[in-house]
This record gives C-alpha cells, sequence and structure tokens, in this order.
C-alpha cells in the first residue's frame, strides 16, 4: 500500500547520521515524488532532505559520477540517431528495395525516425540484444513476432553501421550500448572500490513497475555495495471480487507476476531490504480498488509529443460519441506546462483541429512563435496571416505594435488591396504597399509627371503613422532576410546555428521583459547543438521546419 512506503521510509530516514547527506529515492513519475514529500511532510512537520531520480535517470547520474567526462548529449540520442540513420537509408540496397519512395527527402526521414525510436526503446528495454548484434550475434531470447525477417535484417544492417560510423569518427565510447556495457562490468566486477565512494549509501526504490534489464542489473549490482531498499506493490491482491475493468485487472496480475518470476528480481530482493511495514493509516484515495474502479486509459508513450497525440485521438473519439458535449468542459493536466504548451498548441492545431486554451498563451512560449515566423516566411502567405503572426504577443512586443497599431495596418492593407506577402513581381504584394505608402507621404501626387505604378496613397500622412510605416519596413526589411536565407541548403547543425542566430538577432529584446522564456530556448538551442554536433546530414529548410516543429 503506497502508505506503507511513507511509514518505512520515514522510518529509516531517522537512521541518517549526517543531516547533509541526502538518501537516494527512485520513484516512478513527478506525481509520486510529489506525494512522498507531502505525506512526509504532514508526518515529519518538515520536507525530507532527499535526492530523487527516475528509473531511466539512475544509470546515467551515477555513471558520471565514476566517469565524469561523459558529454551532455551523447550520439545516439534520439536527435543524433535520427540524423545518422537519414545517411545510411539511402546507402542500402535491401532498404530501398524494401521500401518505396526514399527518393524523397521527407518520407526519407519520416522512416529514419521511426527506427531511432525503435533502436532508442531497444537501448531502454533490450540493451543485451544490441550487445549481440554488435557481436555478430543474430539469435536472441526475445520474440520477433510480427516482423519479416528482411526487417529484422535491416535492424541489424542500420545498428552496425551506426556502430561502424561512430568507431571511425572516435564516439563509439560515447554510444549508450558502449556505456552500459561498461556500467555493467563496474557493478559487477569483484574490487568494486573504484566505484564505492561514488555510489549512494542508501538507495530507496519506491513503487517500481517497469522492471527492465538495465534497472535490475543495476540494482543488484549496487546492492554488493549500497544498501538498498526494495518497496513495491508485489504484496498487493486482487483475491477478492470487485467489479474492475478487465483490462485494469489483467494488467495489474501482469505486473505482480513479472515481479514474481524474475529471477534477477528475486536475487535482488533476498540481498536486499525489503518492507514489511503495516500500517492502518490507509488513504481511501488510494486503495487499489478505487484506482482500478477510475475510468479511464493508460497508454506509455515514448515522448511528450507522442503523449499529446495520443490524448487528442481520445479527445476525437470522445466527442464524436458523444456530440452535445461542451469544449470548454474538457479539461487536460500536465506535469510541466512549459514543456507541453507549445506541443499541444501545434498538435490541436492540425487539422481535424482543436481549439485549446492554454493559460500559458497569455504569455506566448517564445518557441511557438518562432515556428510561427518560419512557417510563414517560408510559404506563400497572405495578410491575414501576417496580421495574425503580428498580434503574437512575442512579435508584438519586438516590433512595439499595440492593437491600435494592428488595426491601423489592416486598415492601410484593406484600402490597397495589399493581398501576398514578400513577392517582388506581384501588383498587390507588400513590397508595392510599403513603395505607395512611401510615395504618398513623401511626394504630392501632381510632382509625377507620368503615371507611376505603384500609385502614391494618401493613407499615411501623420508622423506617428510614418513610425508605423518604418516599424513595417523593418519587419519586411527582416523577412526578406530570413527569405532568402532559407532558399539553402545546410548541415543539421548549421541549420541549428542558424536558429540561435535567428533568436538572438530578432528575439534579444524579450530578455528584459521576459529573461526566463528567452534563456530557456536559448538553452535548448545549445543542447541541441551539442546533440546535433555528431551528425553531418545536409537537408533542405522544409525537412529542418518540420523536424524543428516536432
Amino acid at each position: 500500500h503506497p502508505t506503507e512506503l511513507v511509514a518505512y521510509l520515514s522510518q529509516q530516514l531517522q537512521k541518517v547520521t549526517l543531516p547533509l547527506e541526502a538518501p537516494w529515492v527512485v520513484v516512478p513519475n513527478r506525481e509520486f515524488q510529489e506525494w512522498i514529500d507531502r505525506e512526509i511532510a504532514v508526518e515529519k512537520g518538515s520536507s525530507a532532505h532527499l535526492n530523487y531520480v527516475f528509473p531511466v535517470e539512475l544509470i546515467w547520474k551515477l555513471y558520471r559520477r565514476v566517469h565524469p567526462e561523459v558529454p551532455k548529449k551523447l550520439p545516439t540520442d534520439i536527435h543524433a540517431l535520427s540524423f545518422r540513420i537519414f545517411e545510411h537509408l539511402e546507402e542500402d540496397e535491401l532498404i530501398l528495395s524494401t521500401y518505396n519512395g526514399l527518393d524523397n527527402e521527407m518520407l526519407r526521414f519520416a522512416l529514419a525516425q521511426q527506427y531511432a525510436d525503435v533502436f532508442d526503446q531497444y537501448l531502454n528495454v533490450r540493451p543485451q540484444m544490441l550487445f549481440g548484434w554488435e557481436s555478430g550475434f543474430h539469435e536472441s531470447k526475445y520474440s520477433f513476432e510480427g516482423m519479416s525477417s528482411d526487417h529484422l535484417e535491416i535492424q541489424m544492417r542500420l545498428w552496425a553501421r551506426i556502430m561502424e560510423g561512430l568507431e571511425e569518427e572516435g564516439y563509439h565510447r560515447f554510444a549508450r550500448s558502449s556505456i552500459y556495457k561498461n556500467w555493467f562490468e563496474l557493478v559487477n566486477e569483484k574490487d568494486r572500490s573504484s566505484i564505492k565512494s561514488v555510489l549512494p549509501k542508501q538507495l530507496f526504490v519506491l513503487g517500481e513497475r517497469d522492471w527492465g534489464e538495465l534497472l535490475l542489473k543495476s540494482l543488484e549490482g549496487i546492492s554488493s555495495v549500497s544498501e538498498v531498499h526494495l518497496l513495491n506493490y508485489s504484496s498487493l491482491s486482487l483475491d477478492r471480487e470487485h467489479s474492475y475493468d478487465s483490462t485494469m485487472r489483467n494488467l495489474s496480475r501482469k505486473w505482480q507476476q513479472s515481479c514474481r518470476k524474475s529471477e534477477s528480481l528475486s536475487t535482488l530482493i533476498t540481498k536486499s531490504m525489503v518492507s514489511n511495514v503495516t500500517t492502518e493509516a490507509y488513504d481511501p484515495l488510494f486503495k487499489l480498488e478505487k484506482l482500478l474502479e477510475t475510468p479511464g486509459t493508460i497508454h506509455i508513450c515514448h515522448s511528450p509529443r507522442r503523449e499529446v497525440e495520443v490524448l487528442k485521438d481520445h479527445i476525437l473519439d470522445f466527442i464524436q460519441s458523444r456530440p452535445h458535449v461542451e469544449l470548454d468542459t474538457i479539461g487536460i493536466s500536465v506535469p510541466d506546462l512549459m514543456t507541453y504548451a507549445p506541443i499541444i498548441t501545434q498538435v490541436f492545431e492540425q487539422e481535424p483541429r482543436l481549439p485549446v486554451f492554454i493559460s500559458i498563451n497569455k504569455t506566448q512560449s517564445l518557441r511557438a512563435t518562432i515556428i510561427r515566423l518560419l512557417e510563414w516566411v517560408g510559404s506563400s502567405f497572405k495578410m491575414n496571416d501576417l496580421l495574425d503572426l503580428l498580434s503574437d504577443p512575442n512579435m508584438a512586443l519586438v516590433y512595439d505594435l499595440s492593437e491600435d497599431d494592428l488595426k491601423q495596418l489592416k486598415h492601410w492593407m484593406t484600402e490597397t488591396r495589399i493581398h501576398f506577402g514578400l513577392e517582388d513581381d506581384h501588383p498587390f504584394s507588400l513590397n508595392d504597399g510599403l513603395v505607395s505608402w512611401w510615395r504618398g507621404f513623401l511626394y504630392n501626387e501632381e510632382e509625377f509627371v507620368t503615371r507611376v505604378s505603384p500609385s502614391p496613397s494618401k493613407l499615411v500622412h501623420k508622423n506617428d503613422q510614418l513610425l508605423l510605416l518604418s516599424k513595417l519596413h523593418d519587419l519586411f526589411d527582416h523577412l526578406r532576410v530570413l527569405n532568402k536565407e532559407l532558399s539553402t541548403q545546410r548541415t543539421v547543425l548549421e541549420w541549428i546555428k542558424w536558429m540561435r542566430k535567428v533568436v538572438i538577432d530578432h528575439f534579444e529584446l524579450i530578455r528584459n521583459t521576459r529573461g526566463w522564456m528567452y534563456d530557456r530556448e536559448i538553452r535548448w538551442l545549445d543542447d541541441l547543438e551539442l546533440e546535433l554536433s555528431y551528425t553531418h546530414s545536409t537537408i533542405s529548410h522544409e525537412l529542418f521546419s518540420k523536424w524543428f516543429r516536432q
């Protein structure tokens, strides 16, 4: 029971002799972490000094303690892996004969992303299988039901080529599979004195369900050096009859069965300290029957974007089955609003479109603004699109445009019949509109000996209007430069560096009022630059834009 975990953890914390020493606590998610913090604070009167980590972080934090030279970003991280596979896809005859349309850059990259996602999951769930592939063994204890021999062969060949390329470039030791091998050797060698000083003295694993190989083998090795406490739900029983959803009952039984049948887990449990604390202070909100009777579904997704895509599909299905439901009665809760807001906005705006209000829209995500700007500049847009872009809070701040200014611009464009964007040779383009407004302000029509096109417009005749016209012309010049720079091919790394320059050149003013937003995007681009420094793919701006807005 969840309250048992807190009771046991509270008892063990009393044994910590050094007040500044923070025991490590492995939790399955942030919500569980916050609940533990709250419950301990209620019981003790203050929050506990704990170092929380998620299972996927545990190995990396401990390994970097032993090898601090390991870079922050690795050549087999998902983005670097996608572009590396993208290069290999057009080099293999088996791949070219299996898939049609790989001469299309977009389709080839979409396939590369799918393979990168598969390899990423293999690294997390089936690392031993990849170890075997790297050693030339194709046999595996894992089933490949539903996969043809050609597709399995493609995966093996792709992975072999990825590792060969990293070996040639000197990055092989930073591949995740290589790091996992080294880690297993460290925690399982006879003399563990080299890592004993960097491992935590106490490690608590609370409520974990996903006992993958990486976590199990790591904990088994760590338990020989550190005091490992396993506190999980394997004692939960479904013997009593309840009106649980059958899927939920089967899922719970599967969890318990996997815990009982895992030899590695059994070994680990015998070597570790397992909670046998009981308490009668049950919180009815956390009783198993309450959790399983709650209607809904559970999905495991590989990324926040995929979570949002699945969520949108379910909302659409919900609306279709209940046509009279009001959209403003549907709410979405996320663990990190700044991370999910731009993703939700982008995914929900795709067809079929779902209107969504996000509270953060009052301080529009800078990343969403940049994506809109690039999509706008790289397309054949209309003036309504420009006005929508300028109504973006970040664009309005950078170019100092008020709501009255936007109304004035709309009036000018309507009266001058301006419909199109950056084209030079179109009679109704923004370029012609600017020439017409400047001529009308600077000259009298009778000063022209012959009729000129575009003809002077008298719409701009005041100094405050001239100031607005100057702002619009400044924006036009910036957009022309961006449009010209997009009409080229660059390596992925060069595109990211260019994007960073765009943010600094066009949006640094935001730092004065929303520094946290600006700095967050710069750090994000810096991380992408580190990761993509391992790749050499040359791509078009269309592919870069599509990838960037994901």
